[in-house]
């Protein structure tokens, strides 16, 4: 016995160097996360490689086996509403938004298989108490289901009032399904769920807590959907929470964003939905009959706001919504307005806002005045001062900015659960709309300058005037910031 523990620091050392050996040659990590994971390795120890162990192992057996699985689900529920709706009708040629937009359109169409849908009305929050109103009085009205999916369900006033309302709905014989993501409610216990599941609700975990989801806990669903009687859909970046009234005595004001939709585009967030339920529970996918049930194919109401809603996530090597917010930076000919909590691009982003402004676009990014976490935020603000540089103009609000959103010129707005982050873009389950509207694009411009009059503008000599500590400090976060 006591040879085996004489050998340990050994076996540790061995364990480093096999881990870095998958690093650099058989996982194929970008450059800046291969760096990172080998320094950790080699200069923290068994600490090193248990974040390693269950943070940085993108890929597990276990892992590509499920999400094969998620997989098989989303096509599945895909080909039963491709029978059910002639989408193609859409795609008219006296579509004018079709001709303006057509290669994003089609490259959302083919990368994620997002549904061009044109003929949807919006309504734009910016603000919980707002959401909140709205989204409540939806459920207290459905009259067949409610399906939520909130990676934040706080068990607080807010989630206890939706609680109540959820009950009583499931009392009365409405369908009610509620999807929250085990890392972000880790404060919040199974047990502030039980009186809903009483009534007849059904709750699920995401990646429950099991032994096994240890090794997949860097994948999150960090959605934010709500569909209520497959006719009105939420979608943004609100949780459910006090703090997203601005409740929280640290993190206020808070400013967030987030859009209630109706029309055909709210099938695509049903079929989002659907497909994770089914991933989770193991359900399988009844009859098409059965499952048309949950789409309505002649919206009650309509408008005419053209737009798609894309997903990405971990189960697809492709990095879907950024490659659509990337379109959007290559398509501005005269503004881009960006508003992300955390702001943390990859080589493929900074080279676009370069791009945009040397061709002569006013590009805009604000970011929060009130950080929620340190860390994220000093690699944050390590790239302010390169933005600055290259001539892009940022912000700082005064509070805390939650909002997702990208507006390009007054054409292209994005709305969504996405943060400007390698997690937003590659290992968390998000969602985003993206909405082709001149006169929406307009009013989101409006809130964006509106939101400057509560922000300060950060100056190039300004801001290298910060302390020599708080460089060096930015710095090595920014060189951890891939193993977030």
């Amino acid at each position: 016995m006591s040879a085996i523990w004489s050998n340990i620091p050994t076996y540790i050392v061995f364990l480093h160097f096999i881990a870095v050996i998958v690093v650099l040659f058989i996982e194929r990590k970008r450059a800046d996360s291969t760096i990172a994971w080998i320094l950790t390795l080699l200069f923290v120890p068994v600490v090193g490689l248990l974040l390693y162990i269950f943070v940085g192992s993108a890929r597990t057996y276990i892992t590509e086996k499920k999400f094969s699985q998620k997989q098989l689900a989303d096509k599945e529920y895909e080909k039963v509403l491709k029978e059910q709706l002639d989408i193609i009708k859409h795609l008219n040629p006296d579509d004018e938004i079709l001709k303006k937009y057509r290669d994003m359109i089609v490259m959302n169409i083919n990368s994620s298989d997002s549904l061009y849908t044109n003929n949807n009305d919006i309504e734009l929050f910016l603000s919980g108490k707002e959401k909140y109103a709205s989204l409540f009085r939806d459920i207290k009205n459905a009259k067949k289901h409610i399906h939520l999916m909130y990676y934040i369900f706080n068990n607080d006033n807010v989630g206890n009032e939706l609680i109540d309302i959820l009950c009583e709905k499931a009392r009365e014989g409405v369908e009610v399904r509620l999807i929250y993501d085990g890392f972000g409610n880790i404060r919040t216990k199974k047990t502030a769920f039980k009186r809903l599941e009483k009534a007849g609700g059904r709750v699920v975990r995401f990646l429950p807590n099991q032994i096994i989801n240890l090794l997949r806990i860097n994948y999150r669903n960090h959605r934010k959907i709500a569909v209520i009687d497959g006719e009105i859909g939420y979608i943004g970046g609100i949780n459910i929470g006090d703090e997203y009234k601005s409740l929280d005595k640290r993190k206020k004001p808070w400013r967030d964003t987030h859009i209630r939709i109706t029309g055909t585009s709210i099938v695509t967030l049903q079929l989002r939905f659907l497909s994770d339920w089914t991933y989770l529970t193991g359900e399988k996918i009844k009859d098409k009959d059965d499952v048309a049930g949950y789409f309505c194919i002649e919206p009650k109401k309509s408008g005419n706001y053209a737009l798609q809603i894309v997903s990405s996530g971990p189960d697809s090597p492709k990095q879907q919504i950024k490659y659509s917010v990337l379109k959007m930076m290559h398509k501005a000919k005269n503004t881009l307005y960006i508003q992300t909590p955390y702001f943390i691009p990859d080589d493929s982003i900074m080279d676009a806002l370069r791009i945009a402004v040397e061709s002569g676009v006013d590009v805009r990014v604000m970011i929060p005045g009130v950080p929620d976490k340190k860390f994220v935020y000093h690699v944050t603000l390590s790239y302010v001062e390169e933005l600055l540089g290259m001539g892009v103009k940022v912000y700082s609000y005064n509070g805390f900015l939650h909002s997702k959103t990208v507006v390009s010129d007054d054409d292209i707005t994005s709305i969504g659960s996405m943060n400007m982050d390698i997690r937003g873009f590659a290992l968390a389950f998000e969602v985003t709309a993206f909405i082709y509207n001149e006169e929406f694009a307009k009013k989101c411009n409006g809130v964006f300058e509106n939101d400057i009059l509560n922000s300060r503008e950060i100056k190039l000599e300004e801001f290298k005037k910060r302390s020599l500590f708080r460089k060096i400090q930015e710095s090595i976060y920014r060189i951890l910031a891939p193993l977030m």
